[in-house]
């Protein structure tokens, strides 16, 4: 998780915040009333197909914050709107928010209809209605001052083009897969989806009209966490992201990430906090696995590279740095291909040519640094697979073995050296050898030996013969 959302974001409260609603606000937040809680949030939010990725429905606050009229949204998708590298960006990222279904990205361009860039926090979960699987997001304006309703906004317009989806608008918060819970002005709840009546194994009859900080959290933060929620309420200080603990089903205290977004009617009143939290516990543990992990790789010897399919480079760690010459900056969303010397017939071929059908390849290559230097290094590459088994991108591990080959032409010299040298000490003591041999055999038939002399001169020759062998085994077990 973010840093600040373990300490929480504190922001002010809009300027009437501290205004109460009375019985009647009570009643509109009622479970049936999620529709009225989706159109009167301070925080923008939107609806989306997840099948067509279209626009379903949009709340009036994100209307506000973009100067559009409902028709000009709905049915379209969020990223052709803008007709700039915006909504390139805005592509890639509900690309990832698909794929992960529950995402938060800090600062995300919405670009208005005035053509004014908006950087947003947004948050998005999935919704499983009875009929269409989509996806609720919520957006806060990261940026300064205020935003105002065009001049030629209509209210009744708004209801008009909203009328198909409002059935789904309904159900929206009901079917949401994380934990949503609404709190009244007194601090109890009113709205309970059935995620949370999974999560906590009470119904929503239980816990109706209770305090949320005496029925849901351990009895050692009661009373912080209604110190903090008077203060919300009041407008005294207002924390949207924040984390507690809840207790699930069995018993087992769960520590809950929690963004609240605050609820007023159309005078302005404040209804009450809308939370909608999701378990990270297990994400708690996983972030330091995770930790231990990156650490792990970043100081690895052997150079790593992730790459998504296509070859373009998603990261690389301090090894690679070192082995190619290249800042990760340099390096990341470059494709893989920048790291071949210009001759090599890799350079024009997908990354994944490579890798056949086991999925992986090693084996030495010529590679080039960024000051045109060549660097020999021996790599093994594989694909990474998600758990449903799919394939989503490369892993490259490589290990310089520049030295390696230097030594290795040093060591190949000085053997060839070596043969040389003993070819000629072999041929040269052979030679020597042979003229002594035949300068003793033909004293052996000149002269007339007695017996003792002619027994000294066969040993000296025998012992002549053993040293010519000797020589040529050498020379053999040399070759060998």
């Amino acid at each position: 998780m973010r840093k600040d959302a373990k300490k929480g974001r504190k922001k002010s409260a809009p300027r009437n915040a501290k205004k109460r609603a009375g019985k009647n606000s009570k009643e509109s937040a009622s479970p049936n009333g999620s529709n009225e809680i989706f159109a009167n949030a301070r925080n923008g939010m939107f609806l989306m197909d997840c099948q067509t990725w279209d626009i379903i429905d949009i709340n009036p606050s994100f209307l506000k914050m973009t100067g559009y009229k409902p028709a000009e949204l709905v049915g379209k998708k969020l990223w052709e709107v803008p007709d700039d590298e915006n909504g390139e960006i805005l592509k890639r990222i509900f690309f990832e928010i698909f794929q992960k279904g529950t995402s938060h990205y800090d600062n995300v361009p919405l670009v208005t209809k005035s053509q004014n860039l908006l950087n947003v926090e947004l948050d998005s979960t999935l919704i499983d209605g009875k009929d269409q699987k989509s996806m609720l997001c919520i957006c806060r304006n990261n940026n300064s001052g205020h935003n105002h309703l065009p001049n030629n906004f209509d209210n009744k317009n708004l209801t008009a083009q909203h009328d198909p989806a409002e059935q789904f608008s309904k159900e929206l918060l009901e079917n949401a897969n994380l934990i949503v819970i609404f709190i009244n002005t007194e601090g109890e709840i009113t709205l309970f989806n059935r995620e949370a009546e999974l999560f906590t194994g009470k119904t929503s009859e239980e816990v109706a009209g209770k305090k949320f900080y005496e029925v849901l959290t351990p009895q050692r933060s009661r009373d912080k966490l209604k110190s903090k929620f008077e203060l919300m309420i009041n407008g005294s200080d207002f924390i949207e992201s924040q984390q507690y603990p809840m207790h699930n089903r069995h018993g087992t205290e769960r520590m809950i990430s929690w963004r609240n977004t605050l609820i007023t009617n159309s005078a302005d009143d404040v209804m009450g906090i809308l939370s909608i939290g999701e378990d990270i516990t297990e994400t708690k543990v996983m972030e330091r696995r995770l930790k231990l992990y990156s650490d792990a790789i970043k100081s690895s010897i052997d150079s790593m590279i992730i790459t998504d399919l296509n070859g373009y480079i998603i990261y690389n760690n301090r090894a690679a740095e070192t082995v190619y010459g290249y800042d990760s900056s340099e390096l990341l969303g470059k494709n893989y291909n920048v790291l071949y010397l210009d001759s090599d017939p890799l350079r024009n071929q997908p990354l994944r040519s490579l890798l056949k059908d086991n999925n992986s390849w090693e084996g030495e290559h010529l590679y080039k640094r960024k000051d045109g230097g060549a660097k020999a290094i021996y790599q093994t590459m594989s694909l990474i697979k998600d758990e449903s088994n799919k394939s989503i991108a490369i892993l490259t591990v490589g290990r310089d073995i520049t030295k390696t080959k230097q030594l290795e032409d040093e060591l190949r010299n000085a053997k060839r050296h070596s043969e040389f040298y003993l070819d000629i000490l072999t041929h040269d003591l052979n030679d020597i050898n042979q003229g002594i041999m035949g300068q003793l055999q033909l004293l052996g038939h000149k002269v007339t030996l007695e017996k003792s002399h002619q027994k000294h001169l066969k040993a000296a020759l025998n012992q002549l013969q053993s040293a010519i062998r000797l020589i040529d085994n050498i020379k053999k077990l040399s070759r060998i």
